[in-house]
């Protein structure tokens, strides 16, 4: 069997498509896909809550399905074959064949499972999905691609509480294979900073750029490694002829490192470009002070080469200059005032900068921005952190969309040939949408033995 799945009715559900539920399956239902060459078959599970009119609802409505009862279980399929396929049901639900091992969550309202190895035979082999990705890619999902290439079973529950949680569950996991060093983790985790104010999305990945520079062939293919010996042979001659980047730069940071997406800060309107960009920032602890110094030479030389383009396309330079904020200091670049004609150019508010303070690095696209996340990492509160963690903020994207509201609804009407009212109803349903949730949370833990996969959406109170 490739896969099954277990509901249960709520006591609260009314009305007639719940009667029928509760007719049919009111103890529970169980559905199973099964796969005989190119053909699927389903299969059904039901513990009526009346019997006899669950058998005469079936016969009014249910066609051609083949069914049979077995004890208080009503077993259908699409046909004969797939109902003789269907092992004995047990007189109760405790460890029914169709009910996978998962732990009992309070207000579990869906549970399922997949036959992983099923799936792998019918698409071709063990393998195939990591082998087929490459790149950024396979540096992302190498974890989740892992699991699903290795594992047998895949377990899955759905709650609904407080808050609405999918927990995905293989058992596999990439911690034993050769990609497995590219996570510097470990099962003990990390601590996360905790940045305060309107903060739309945290990212973080238990993963080392370090290693994958250093050992490409390790972890990628012939394509990728040719793309990482191009990148690096430019790299490396930033720092001279007798530096190596991956030894000196990143091989001097604690990694893995996290990234912010900060709410953007309204300028004055005069200075308010069509479309306002988020503040961006990343973090990575230092484990070498020396990187600082290394990082300083490498940003005056790269300076250097960006103006040079930008005098080719006839665009002001960016100045250069030295920053010290509350809580580090770095180098900043930024564009000469503004002073038309029209309205600036995008990149007006941006004021890229490159930081350290705190044992961290910080890389932010602006000064604000970079001051935000060393304050943080100067503050004793932390978040631990274990795999991958991506968190959105509903109400703060909304307000960060809202700010850009005209330029989104008329990239809408050029990309979709909508009129305008067509394309404001729809950023008015993102906006109802988005407020409604506090918070999306998707979380990736790769254990010893298994791989889990948790999405969570927490709704606004």
């Amino acid at each position: 069997m490739v896969g099954r799945a277990w509901w249960r009715r709520g006591p609260s559900s009314t009305g007639t498509s719940a009667n029928s539920c509760a007719r049919v399956a009111g103890g529970g239902a169980a559905l199973g896909l099964l796969a005989d060459g190119a053909r699927w078959r389903w299969t059904l599970a039901l513990r009526p809550g009346e019997p006899a009119a669950a058998a005469a609802w079936l016969e009014r409505r249910g066609g051609a399905v083949a069914r049979r009862f077995e004890g208080p279980w009503l077993l259908v399929g699409s046909d004969a074959a797939a109902l003789r396929s269907m092992p004995t049901a047990p007189a109760d639900s405790e460890g029914s064949w169709w009910q996978p091992a998962l732990v009992e969550a309070e207000g579990a309202v869906l549970r399922g499972a997949v036959d992983l190895a099923a799936l792998r035979r019918l698409r071709g082999g063990d393998g195939a999905l990591l082998a087929g990705l490459d790149g950024p890619g396979r540096f992302l999902l190498a974890p989740i691609a892992h699991a699903l290439d290795h594992g047998k079973l895949l377990r899955l529950q759905l709650v609904a509480a407080s808050s609405l949680r999918l927990q995905v569950q293989a058992d596999a996991s990439i911690r034993g294979a050769a990609y497995g060093s590219l996570l510097p983790a470990g099962d003990a985790g990390r601590e996360v900073p905790r940045v305060a104010g309107d903060v739309l999305a945290t990212l973080t990945l238990d993963r080392s750029l370090h290693r994958l520079l250093a050992q490409p062939a390790t972890y990628l293919s012939p394509a990728g490694v040719t793309q990482v010996d191009s990148f690096l042979s430019i790299a490396d001659g930033f720092d001279g002829p007798n530096s190596s980047i991956v030894d000196e730069l990143f091989g001097r940071l604690a990694e893995p490192a996290t990234l912010f997406v900060l709410a953007p800060q309204l300028p004055p309107a005069a200075e308010r470009p069509p479309l306002l960009l988020p503040d961006f920032a990343a973090c990575v602890p230092v484990a070498d002070a020396r990187v600082e110094a290394v990082v300083r030479r490498v940003l005056d030389l790269i300076g250097i080469v960006v103006n040079a383009e930008r005098a080719q396309r006839r665009q002001a330079p960016l100045l250069l200059r030295r920053w010290r904020g509350e809580h580090g200091s770095g180098l900043a670049a930024e564009l000469p005032e503004w002073r038309g004609p029209g309205a600036p150019p995008l990149e007006a508010v941006l004021s890229p900068v490159v930081a350290f303070g705190h044992g961290h690095l910080v890389v932010a696209s602006t000064t604000r921005a970079a001051e935000r996340v060393l304050a943080a990492c100067a503050a004793p509160e932390r978040e631990h952190v274990r795999g991958d963690l991506l968190r959105l903020s509903g109400a703060a994207i909304a307000d960060a969309l809202a700010t850009s509201r005209d330029a989104l609804v008329l990239a809408r009407m050029l990309d979709e040939g909508e009129d305008q009212a067509g394309a404001a109803r729809f950023f008015a349903i993102a906006d109802a949408v988005l407020r409604s949730v506090q918070h999306l949370q998707v979380a990736v833990v790769p254990a010893a033995r298994e791989t889990t996969v948790t999405v969570e959406a927490v709704r606004q109170r």
